[in-house]
């Protein structure tokens, strides 16, 4: 047989949905119906183990492709979830899962002994923590504009933790602002009050006074943003410290949205738009592409940029290539300021999941974008136009949550991979509804679908006729034989239904 013809049946969730794009996909989409959580689900990750853990409205639920666990809060001594409204799930080193849950708690799970964990050591795991940083020597920062900070490390088998507060003498505020490592691993924290560097469990107050909002290291210096956009440079030892410039925003701009490091810049996205500081030469630069007013970013596993804001504005930075491509989406009124998840996969497609527009990928090679959007009534590859987050496992098939509709699962399918259907592929009803697939000597294919119908294909699946040969709606042919009309179906079997073929040469 010169082709070899596969077909997919429909008999129960997850479904599956195929339509023909520049990006070809095939969809199943995962609800509470099938053991999720939550349909509200804000991310997904996966683990060391390749487990899915799910961050929905009603608990923590882990997926290992077959079935569902949702993990919720418990009455009692016994330490669990710290509450309902999960956040984001995170992995360490050390293989601890770090749970961020409303309105401002983590938990820690043990991926090993399958349970939550003390992570501090002393009792002291329900204080409150609204952001998280990781070292490079594997120890955990949790720090919140009310608590201070504390450090958590993972020893000899166990936890210990050490906080960093006004109380205890180690900080100026509680009101943590940032907290970053340098390449030397100090930790540097930012407060309203002036800057803290710490080495080891040792606290140096730098400067009082100041309200620090961030910090940048390039080189040899420490550079740092106040709240009125002066920026300071101290040596790493705490020294020096000195003024070296201010932003030039006009009477606008104020409010910092995003901030990070492009090559020797230090570039800050405020209300007003974009501006840039050259750290090499301390002086401020023309923003450039860079200038986009209420500007948030995005930081890719691969380095890249996405910057976007609320005006539907989708700005791409390839650090690799330094190309810069754009994107326009209609957002419309939009409930949340930080509508877009983007990410670069593994066949270096651009995937951006909005909260309004569903979804686009983007085809760096072929210049291409595809644009999957939920339409009541159609045939669907997404579940909702309301999505959360986007995530690609390690087999390179792509996750997608959604406010309200569960999760999608995505298998991009192979580029040999082309998809027949006899009619409108839009149609939803029994035309495109296979019930026989047949290939004769000559090489013709021969279709049947739930309607009756027969369509005949040639070797290149160009579509030669449709036969006036009626099929019984609740019989599926198994065998073809040669009669008055040429190649004709009979016998009967299970009816079950397909939408659509794939056929790979």
């Amino acid at each position: 047989m010169k082709n070899l013809i596969l077909f997919w049946l429909i008999l129960f969730n997850p479904i599956i949905g195929m339509v023909r794009a520049s990006v070809d996909v095939r969809s199943a989409f995962l609800t509470s119906s099938d053991g999720l959580g939550n349909n509200f689900v804000r991310h997904i990750f996966q683990d060391s183990k390749g487990f899915l853990w799910m961050s929905t409205l009603n608990g923590l639920t882990r997926y290992d492709g077959y079935s569902f666990a949702t993990f919720r809060p418990k009455k009692g001594d016994q330490i669990s979830l710290a509450g309902r409204h999960v956040r984001e799930v995170s992995e360490d080193k050390n293989h601890f899962l770090w749970i961020k849950v409303a309105p401002e708690y983590f938990s820690c799970y043990d991926l090993s002994r399958e349970c939550f964990v003390d992570y501090t050591g002393c009792g002291a795991h329900e204080d409150k923590y609204a952001f998280r940083t990781e070292t490079t020597h594997g120890n955990t920062w949790l720090w919140y504009h009310r608590t201070g900070a504390r450090k958590v490390s993972f020893k000899n088998g166990r936890f210990e933790s050490v906080v960093f507060n006004k109380e205890n003498g180690k900080m100026p505020s509680n009101w943590v602002k940032q907290l970053k490592e340098d390449a030397d691993g100090r930790i540097w924290i930012c407060t309203d009050k002036g800057l803290v560097c710490i080495v080891g469990e040792e606290s140096r107050v730098i400067a009082t006074g100041i309200d620090f909002t961030d910090v940048m290291f390039y080189r040899n210096d420490v550079f740092l943003l106040s709240c009125d956009l002066h920026i300071y440079k101290v040596k790493p030892d705490g020294k020096e410290l000195r003024l070296v410039g201010q932003l030039r925003t006009g009477n606008h701009g104020k409010t910092v949205t995003a901030s990070f490091m492009q090559h020797d810049d230090w570039v800050l996205l405020t209300s007003s738009g974009g501006y840039v500081f050259g750290l090499h030469d301390e002086r401020q630069k023309e923003s450039g592409k860079l200038d986009i007013p209420n500007g948030r970013s995005i930081c890719d596993k691969q380095g890249n940029l996405w910057i976007y804001n609320d005006r539907g504005l989708i700005r791409y930075f390839n650090v690799t290539t330094g190309k810069i491509k754009d994107f326009h989406v209609a957002i419309g009124d939009l409930v949340t300021s930080e509508w877009l998840r983007a990410m670069q996969d593994s066949r270096g497609w651009l995937w951006m999941a909005t909260f309004g527009d569903g979804l686009y990928v983007y085809d760096p090679v072929k210049d291409t974008t595809t644009h999957f959007k939920y339409t009541v009534g159609s045939f669907n590859q997404i579940c909702s136009n309301s999505l959360a987050s986007v995530m690609e496992d390690r087999s390179g098939d792509i996750w997608i949550t959604s406010e309200s509709a569960g999760i999608v699962h995505l298998t991009v399918q192979n580029e040999r991979t082309m998809r027949l259907y006899p009619e409108d592929k839009g149609v939803i009803n029994n035309t495109n509804a296979i019930r026989l697939i047949y290939c004769t000597r000559d090489g013709d294919v021969w279709i049947g679908n739930r309607n009756g119908d027969l369509f005949q294909y040639d070797g290149r699946l160009e579509k030669k006729c449709k036969p006036s040969i009626f099929l019984q709606v609740f019989a599926a042919c198994t065998k073809m034989i040669k009669g008055k009309y040429g190649w004709v179906p009979v016998g009967m079997a299970f009816a079950l239904m397909a939408i659509g073929i794939i056929t790979s040469r």
